[in-house]
């Protein structure tokens, strides 16, 4: 009879923390969304701030421009053309294609270019990270988990500078196999680690209580 009960709160925990996470799960993204789209421009810039060339930089603006303006196809030919360099402006630009790609539709397509960045060996390890970081978050709600977990799990090491967004689709992630466990101790590692962002940290400890015990 016990072994009845436990699996009866089990399958509550289960159903409470799917619900946790269909609630606040959009919210999470946009949060990692966000801080790539912040942290990586502000990288990229300093990573080759002595090399880049003003009309580059200009491009670059100008392609941002076009994507705020709602023009994906403008904005996409002018990433395009970005990407060819060997400058960070080049790194960044793969990212935005490949995030103007899913906002036009062609998710597959985004996530192809995430996946090579990744893979990418002549990209710093920074940016490759960031690549798997997305890759695996525009899946987190229909790929694989075990696999999505295996991906990313080099952005998960504590050297990693992504391991915060990184824990927070991990913990999607194990929320939607059903592992309320794994779950916890993803998103405690934020809340415990004295280096996140105190907004990572907030989110986090909120999550727990939704997740509950």
């Amino acid at each position: 009879m016990a072994d009845i009960f436990d699996e009866v709160a089990e399958d509550l925990r289960r159903d409470r923390a799917l619900k946790a996470w269909k609630r606040y799960g959009g919210w999470v993204i946009g949060a990692a969304v966000a801080v790539v789209a912040g942290v990586g421009l502000h990288q990229g810039w300093t990573w080759w701030e002595g090399k880049a060339r003003q009309e580059r930089a200009q491009s670059y603006e100008a392609a941002r421009g076009f994507l705020d303006a709602g023009d994906n196809a403008s904005a996409l030919g002018t990433f395009a053309n970005l990407s060819q360099g060997d400058d960070g402006f080049a790194v960044l630009a793969r990212l935005q294609m490949a995030a103007a790609q899913i906002s036009a539709g062609d998710k597959a397509a985004g996530i192809a270019a995430y996946q090579a960045l990744a893979t990418d060996q002549a990209v710093p390890e920074t940016y490759r990270l960031l690549g798997g970081v997305m890759a695996v978050m525009h899946r987190a709600d229909d790929g694989d988990p075990d696999a999505l977990l295996a991906e990313l799990a080099p952005a998960l090491a504590q050297t990693s500078p992504w391991r915060f967004s990184a824990r927070e689709v991990a913990a999607g992630i194990a929320l939607r196999k059903g592992d309320t466990s794994a779950a916890r101790q993803f998103l405690q590692a934020s809340a415990d680690d004295l280096a996140a962002p105190n907004t990572v940290r907030s989110r986090a400890g909120q999550l727990l209580q939704a997740i509950g015990q």
